[in-house]
């Protein structure tokens, strides 16, 4: 007999106004489950709270904070009381189960030992599987007696009962656990662009899965990455090359912390049962909340670094386990479980370079059958895209070359014609495609230009140069000046030339009104440009991030200035994430932040003289239109930018500029069409441009220039 102790929730409900609840949530709970199949989902809070406000209860009276925190233990105690309710149950279970295993034994001698009165002994199979749902067990054989030679008869010996797993057919999963999977028998294909890693881990992390003598040298893993980038399917490949079972985690059964110490036991002896062995947890940061001081997550924290110690205190040389935990966001892990005997290994795999991106899609096309195509094209193309983009733009080509109904195999422009309407993980991430614009789009800023060339274009395009010179460290230049002088326009231009990644930040974006969130927020944000690299970081309204510190009113502000400089002072390595930043009010920035090593160049990015307004609206005029200018349309441009009135005037104004003459020219052209019935030519005169320079005034003042002149002959 099996006795069950009854357990009690954790939570304790206060009297009075917590018991009142009880019994309404008890009420909701029922009415909500007549008649339906499948458990309803959980009550919220404000479900609660809306449904006691609209009833004639006393506790309508209640003021709304007690009254939700009074539902919020109440939803706990609940989900207390039903963890216990399903512990129980799955005790029963078990105890059934023990029972009928020791009645299969039973029935397993008894067919033994009627074996052995036979005359002659013949091999027999018993296959100890009871059930549709039990796992199968090892099949046990028996072998057929040693012959006796006898002058007058042949006597029978008893049968030797032996066990072998080799007997049984391959399986892919020996046992699919409450909370893990075991798969075994891996057969995963060679992977491309990962074989600088898997050397890495075979020789420095899993020395042990190879050679197995001497002392254990094992350590846990931490194996960090972008969404997609193949850490799964990396672990999946070492342990089909080990030729040893994988024991995977589902994470779904581990954030409920009552039923997590039971699930991680079970995963440590099952892990002993079957090393040498890969035990993988996926997904490891959804098991600890974003700030990790939560109560379930310090429970949560210590049991599982409770678990990682018993994996490593269990590991021998002759039977070696590979502990690894992935995560896309290495942030959110506790530090404490990246510790010896933990998760004492970190390895970061970043977004794949345009070599690793052609190994990838080689090894794609021969495990999908495809024929050889220019890879290294498609590798240009797709700048940003992960593994896991790889293989679903693969999978795109091949779907929308049946739909089309050919008899020959994909070919490129499937490919070329899927990436139109495929989005990448990074870009769903925020992170941005390599823009378009050009410096060829961008008219004047000419000392701009060289500088940028210098401190960033160059350092990206030719990285040995300067490492011949002992520069290595990516500079951060801050853009500052009058609004609307093509800041932002240039940045892009520069990440086009540089063929690099582009994430473009709003200053405002990344503040967050929660103790520590901003300061997560940039962590996270250059540990995905690193992820990246090279990558280039445009921060819009820079003086909003980072003001002065002895101006801020809170220490919130001096948190996320400390965290910046923090991260441009490279103690997380910053090798290939350059740092642009723009600001109309550089005096307003923490002076830190302009220190060598951070933003130390700073370029003044003023109105434009005489000369670049010319540059600017021709660059304007020849790449918006479209119909075929001659000289006079160039030296009408070049009259109209020297016009006293374009004094003062921004990129942006004549930009707007521009707009307004375009205006004018199809207001003229419709009426004219309505009048009469010849065919009317539809270019910009000197009449459209005259009108919108009538219309069109300079945004910045000359009282407001004067004070940025100032201000750059201050800095």
């Amino acid at each position: 007999m099996v006795g069950f102790v009854k357990q009690r929730p954790r939570s304790h409900l206060r009297q009075g106004i917590d018991d009142s609840v009880y019994q309404i949530v008890r009420k909701l709970e029922d009415e909500r489950a007549e008649g339906k199949r499948n458990p309803p989902r959980r009550l919220t809070i404000g479900e609660i709270y809306d449904s006691i406000k609209s009833s004639n209860s006393a506790l309508a009276r209640q003021k709304r904070r007690p009254l939700e925190d009074s539902i919020e233990r109440v939803l706990r105690f609940r989900k207390e009381e039903e963890a216990i309710v399903d512990d129980e149950e799955d005790e029963i279970r078990l105890a059934e189960e023990a029972a009928a295993q020791e009645d299969a034994a039973s029935m397993l001698n008894n067919q033994v030992v009627s074996g052995w009165s036979t005359s002659k002994a013949t091999p027999s199979v018993i296959a100890m599987n009871d059930g549709p749902d039990r796992p199968k067990k090892r099949r046990r054989t028996v072998s057929p007696p040693p012959a006796v030679p006898s002058a007058s008869t042949s006597q029978t010996t008893p049968a030797k009962l032996t066990v072998s797993a080799t007997d049984a057919p391959a399986k892919k999963k020996l046992r699919a656990g409450r909370g893990y999977e075991t798969i075994t028998q891996l057969d995963v294909p060679a992977l491309g662009g990962v074989d600088d890693l898997i050397a890495h881990l075979e020789k420095y992390v899993f020395p042990d899965m190879l050679k197995r003598e001497g002392r254990s040298l094992n350590r846990g893993l931490l194996l960090s990455g972008p969404v997609g980038c193949g850490k799964k399917a990396t672990i999946k490949y070492l342990a089909s090359r080990w030729q040893v079972p994988l024991l995977q985690i589902k994470n779904s059964t581990l954030l409920n912390v009552d039923k997590a110490e039971k699930v991680l036991a079970e995963v440590v002896e099952e892990a002993k049962r079957l090393a040498p062995c890969v035990v993988l947890f996926p997904g490891f940061h959804e098991l600890f909340g974003s700030s990790g001081a939560g109560s379930s997550d310090r429970l949560m924290k210590v049991l599982i670094s409770e678990a990682l110690i018993q994996l490593s205190d269990a590991q021998i040389p002759e039977r070696p386990i590979a502990v690894v935990a992935t995560t896309n966001s290495a942030e959110s892990i506790p530090k404490d479980l990246l510790l010896s005997r933990r998760l004492a290994e970190t390895h970061k795999m970043k977004v794949p370079d345009v070599k690793t991106r052609e190994q990838i899609l080689e090894a794609l096309s021969i495990g999908m059958d495809l024929p050889q195509l220019n890879w290294s094209d498609i590798a240009r193309r797709t700048h940003g895209y992960v593994a896991e983009d790889l293989y679903n733009l693969l999978t795109k080509s091949m779907v929308e070359s049946h739909r089309l109904a050919r008899d020959e195999a994909v070919v490129l422009d499937d490919v070329v014609n899927s990436m139109v309407s495929y989005t990448p993980q990074l870009l769903r991430q925020g992170f941005s495609t390599i823009p378009s614009i050009d410096f060829a789009q961008v008219g004047g800023l000419g000392r701009v230009r060289k500088e940028l060339y210098a401190n960033i274009i160059r350092p990206i395009t030719h990285p040995e140069i300067y490492a011949r010179f002992g520069i290595t460290k990516p500079s951060g230049v801050l853009l500052w000046g009058p609004p609307g002088c093509g800041k932002t326009l240039v940045a892009q231009a520069v990440a086009n030339a540089a063929q690099a990644s582009f994430v473009l930040i709003k200053g405002p974006e990344l503040l967050d009104k929660y103790v520590g969130e901003s300061e997560r927020k940039i962590r996270e944000l250059f540990t995905r440009a690193r992820s990246c690299a090279p990558c280039l970081l445009f921060f819009d309204e820079m003086d909003s991030l980072v003001p002065r510190r002895e101006n801020t009113s809170t220490e919130a502000g001096a948190r996320v200035v400390n965290t910046f400089l923090a991260e441009l002072d490279g103690g997380q390595d910053r090798t290939g994430v350059y740092v642009i930043a723009t600001t109309n009010r550089p005096d307003m920035i923490d002076s830190a932040m302009l220190r060598p090593g951070r933003l130390d160049t700073r370029l003044f990015v003023d109105l434009p003289d005489e000369e670049e307004r010319v540059d600017i609206l021709r660059t304007l005029f020849c790449t918006r239109t479209t119909y075929e200018h001659n000289e006079a349309d160039l030296q009408l441009i070049e009259r109209i930018a020297r016009d006293p009135k374009c004094a003062n005037f921004s990129g942006a104004d004549l930009q707007q500029l521009h707009k307004h003459a375009v205006q004018y020219c199809l207001e003229r052209v419709m009426e004219l069409e309505a009048n009469t019935t010849g065919e009317v030519d539809m270019r910009l005169t000197e009449q459209d441009w005259r009108a919108a320079l009538a219309k069109t005034t300079a945004t910045v003042t000359d009282s407001a220039h004067l004070d940025y002149l100032k201000l750059a002959a201050e800095m």
